[in-house]
């Protein structure tokens, strides 16, 4: 008897897997050719309990993801304040530059070096923590408003504490100090050393 009834129930599960597998497209309906190819469906247990139960565990021993066990979206108000909680690096970087300040920026003769001059200028740390500079960019521009040189100049020491201010200056040589030259900060004059 308990033989008759494990054939019954195994009748039903294939039969019901042929009818699912033909709903879902996933097979032919000619399930009597049966071969054993990739992707075909087994199921295993003796009920609907045992069917759901063994699912889940094969699904997650694949490691395939379902509708079910999708990761709940995230709620786009919490993804916002948290945003605005932490900032990203790049905004954190943009802020610090944004407090860092130059001043008394000369393009002077060098006496020595006929023909060569030099770019001076401070720098101050308006920022409330403390910023490693490794650079600030600075242009060469004559009357007309056109390119002469560029270069860029190393702040000593190049760690400012908050609200120190540090000298900076570079030889440009074989450039001489004209009269209509000026100079001027390039567009993002600070490289910022360290991460943020």
């Amino acid at each position: 008897m308990r033989n008759i009834y494990r054939n019954n129930v195994s009748k039903v599960l294939v039969g019901f897997s042929v009818v699912a597998a033909t709903q879902m497209g996933l097979m032919t309906p000619s399930f009597g050719q049966y071969q054993g190819n990739a992707g075909d469906i087994v199921v295993i247990g003796d009920s609907p309990n045992e069917w759901s139960r063994y699912r889940s565990f094969w699904l997650e021993l694949l490691q395939v993801s379902t509708p079910e066990q999708a990761a709940p979206a995230a709620d786009s108000s919490s993804f916002g304040d948290q945003a605005k909680a932490e900032p990203s690096s790049e905004e954190l970087e943009a802020k610090l530059k944004k407090n860092l300040v130059v001043s008394n920026l000369q393009f002077k003769p060098i006496l020595k070096l006929n023909g060569s001059s030099q770019v001076q200028g401070s720098l101050t740390n308006k920022n409330k923590k403390a910023v490693t500079v490794a650079s600030v960019g600075f242009e060469i521009v004559d009357s007309k408003g056109k390119l002469v040189r560029s270069g860029e100049a190393k702040p000593e020491p190049s760690s400012l504490s908050p609200g120190q201010t540090v000298t900076f200056n570079t030889d440009l040589l074989g450039l001489a100090a004209d009269s209509s030259y000026k100079i001027r900060l390039t567009k993002s004059p600070f490289v910022l050393r360290g991460g943020v």
